[in-house]
């Protein structure tokens, strides 16, 4: 009876000690190093195209001092009087730059498609003259020209009006100009195909 008792009291007390052993846990051990990452999930449907911004403004194209303006045409054979406006940062940009003004037909036979007629000056045929002006309106941020006509003579229809800014910079060369512009002597500003290919500008189609 005693022997059982002392075997009871033993098993006891081991019970008592692996309980103690299992509840006691030790210090964590080092991070193991991260698992390759896994293979990438399927793309999802595209979804639907947002709405379609507003037209940006009407031909504006150029180099990084020249600039041309493409505005709608005018008859002005019903109406002398023709204005359009190019965006001008201020007033010393305008004063800066130099414009060319072009008024363009449609040309008069298959190998010609359009004109380019340089005002001021004379028009289609040579039979009307026409005069430009243009000034700084600061409150809207642009350079108005003002095309006309004298109103004794019936002009012609033009189906788009040109401009051509070409502005100065701080480091302009005047060495072999004579007539103190930074457009230089040897272009001729009346050939509009010769002063796009000098600037680098695309031929309008």
């Amino acid at each position: 009876m005693r022997q059982l008792q002392n075997i009871l009291s033993l098993s006891l007390l081991m019970l008592i000690t692996f309980s103690l052993l299992l509840g006691c846990e030790g210090p964590s051990g080092p991070e193991g190093p991260q698992g390759p990452q896994g293979e990438q999930g399927i793309q999802g449907e595209q979804g639907p195209q947002g709405p379609e911004g507003p037209q940006g403004p009407v031909g504006m194209d150029g180099n990084a001092n020249v600039t041309r303006y493409i505005f709608d045409g005018n008859d002005f054979s019903s109406d002398n009087y023709n204005p359009v406006a190019a965006p001008v940062a201020n007033e010393e940009e305008m004063l800066t730059s130099a414009w060319l003004v072009y008024l363009v037909g449609e040309g008069h036979n298959e190998n010609i498609e359009e004109v380019y007629y340089l005002i001021p000056g004379y028009g289609e045929d040579g039979s009307t003259e026409y005069s430009v002006n243009h000034y700084h309106y600061p409150e809207q941020g642009t350079t108005v020209f003002q095309i006309y006509c004298d109103k004794s003579v019936s002009g012609e229809n033009y189906h788009r009006i040109e401009v051509i800014q070409i502005q100065s910079n701080s480091t302009e060369d005047f060495s072999g100009k004579t007539n103190g512009s930074i457009i230089p002597d040897h272009l001729d500003i009346s050939n509009y195909k010769e002063v796009i290919d000098y600037y680098g500008l695309e031929k309008k189609e």
